[in-house]
């Protein structure tokens, strides 16, 4: 299975569908708007026209901009309709206003956002042009430690300013279990529109507080504030019933409550250890062609690779050589010369030719 990933050399989700997808032993390309711009359909067309995919799992968005959010998905969908491509659209539970109790996949879309609704749009095209697409739509993302939330959250809890809404409730799910349904929905039959949130619905801040508790730090001085008080748009109730995924997939989509649980880490939804990415590539072309997982136990011989990214240094722990080589959409590239007790006693310097 060939897979092409828009969002899959930058963005958070995209990387980790990439990730699952090599491991899984599939062909996946990640493209970022250096490869095509997706507001650009003839671009969009050249796009899927060069890499032919079997399937094409789209994550790409940009909140902020109706173009690349509706537009953007709709240029995917006409092109993978017209390649014979399956789609498989990733979505988001705002495309629900809050106003009901819970939402399975029969609701209609209500949403009260602009964002909202250019998900709400994309999800109509994709539907009405692509005979072989599955819309899976899904809530916060997180749990690898370095989305978005659990960065902020690490900010409030080291004194930065500002709080998390506790009247806005949400089914966050692991960002490792989304990746692994989406590559398996790619492989999949199923048509039509999938619920993939996680089991617990909760606010933000009460993911803030487990998020803290996780990581050793306070709970306590995390404040909260409230949506309606403060007049911010948006929903503030969205329960995803997702128990049809439990019934198609075979990946577990758990709950914020048992994935951010203190203590040892928990497995994931494919029973393989919690890990993080060492992503390797070569520089032509580019794009991701082969990647390599590190578990927590092998993370514990790295530097902190976020600090790495930033200056561009070399990681010297590994066997082999990971760094950052100076491109502007990848993130850690290198190579992996496989993980042993020898290995991860070893240092090698490394050369620019590794």
């Amino acid at each position: 299975m060939r897979l092409l990933v828009t969002g899959g050399r930058t963005g958070y989700l995209g990387g980790h569908v990439v990730r699952t997808a090599l491991t899984a032993g599939h062909e996946a390309v990640g493209v970022s708007t250096v490869d095509a711009d997706l507001r650009d359909r003839v671009a969009v067309d050249s796009l899927l026209e060069l890499h032919r995919p079997d399937a094409v799992v789209h994550t790409a968005y940009v909140q902020s901009d109706w173009d690349a959010t509706a537009a953007g998905a709709a240029h995917v969908a006409l092109a993978a309709a017209r390649s014979g491509a399956r789609l498989v659209l990733v979505s988001s539970d705002v495309v629900f206003s809050g106003s009901a109790h819970s939402y399975d996949e029969t609701a209609r879309p209500d949403p009260i956002t602009p964002y909202g609704a250019a998900k709400a749009a994309a999800e109509t095209v994709a539907l009405t042009a692509c005979e072989d697409v599955v819309v899976a739509r899904t809530s916060l993302i997180l749990g690898d430690g370095h989305s978005p939330h659990e960065r902020f959250v690490h900010d409030l809890a080291g004194g930065a300013s500002g709080a998390l809404f506790h009247d806005e409730l949400r089914c966050a799910v692991h960002v490792e279990d989304l990746a692994a349904a989406l590559v398996e929905l790619a492989l999949s039959d199923f048509r039509g529109v999938l619920h993939v949130g996680g089991a617990d619905p909760l606010s933000r801040l009460e993911l803030g507080r487990l998020v803290a508790a996780r990581d050793g730090l306070d709970p306590t001085v995390l404040r909260g504030s409230s949506r309606a008080a403060l007049g911010v748009p948006g929903p503030r109730e969205l329960r995803l019933d997702s128990h049809l995924a439990a019934e198609v997939l075979t990946t577990r989509l758990r709950g914020a409550r048992e994935f951010l649980a203190p203590g040892p880490c928990s497995s994931s939804a494919t029973g393989r250890l919690p890990a993080r990415a060492a992503w390797f590539t070569s520089p032509e072309p580019k794009a991701i062609q082969t990647a390599q997982l590190l578990t927590d136990a092998d993370v514990g011989v790295l530097p902190d690779l976020r600090e790495h990214e930033r200056s561009g240094e070399w990681v010297e722990d590994l066997p082999g050589a990971v760094r950052r080589l100076a491109m502007p959409d990848l993130i850690t590239v290198g190579t992996w010369a496989g993980i042993s007790a020898a290995g991860r006693a070893q240092r090698r310097s490394p050369s620019p030719s590794a």
